[in-house]
């Protein structure tokens, strides 16, 4: 039995952005780690959807629960008790650790609340809050961004194109710096 798959699976203007990535980092023989909560491998399976993403993609991790964190993400029992939702702390800890453990020259990790339902006992856990990470070379950047949206599917490329994004402005810096 054949599948085929939907030509616009990944918004176009989200690819574009991932190919571009793409030929930077290929350019530069520099690698790519991904670890993403809320975009459930929307993120990573963009990127690799980019026609030679192996000379760059050395690894996606959905860490989608504490649990998973202990286990990959360098998180202690008391990590995970103490955890209380997403935020740059999390995000950039993520980041240096996939990036001391794998070696990637650049680290993209994303962490957020896509919706529609919210945690009301994290100070973040509104639907549409998303934490952002960047880790590499010279570079350490976070950011949070509400996008206002309740919608999950929506939340998730909506967090995917800022993460990528994120990164482009990070890529370029160094090569402006």
């Amino acid at each position: 039995m054949s599948m085929s798959h939907p030509p616009d699976f990944v918004p176009a203007p989200i690819l574009a952005c991932a190919r571009t990535l793409r030929q930077q980092l290929h350019a530069r023989s520099q690698s790519l780690s991904i670890i993403e909560t809320a975009c459930g491998g929307l993120l990573s399976s963009t990127f690799v959807s980019t026609p030679g993403a192996s000379s760059v993609f050395l690894c996606g991790q959905v860490l989608y629960t504490p649990l998973a964190r202990a286990a990959f993400g360098g998180w202690s029992a008391e990590d995970v008790v103490a955890y209380s939702g997403p935020g740059t702390q999390v995000v950039l800890r993520l980041a240096r650790e996939n990036r001391r453990v794998l070696g990637a020259d650049w680290v993209l990790v994303e962490s957020g609340i896509a919706g529609p339902g919210r945690k009301e006992e994290w100070e973040n856990g509104q639907p549409g809050y998303v934490a952002l990470a960047v880790v590499g070379p010279g570079v350490e950047r976070a950011v949070e961004v509400r996008t206002g949206g309740t919608e999950r599917v929506g939340n998730m490329w909506e967090f995917t194109r800022l993460a990528l994004e994120l990164l482009w402005e990070c890529v370029e810096q160094t090569e402006e710096g």
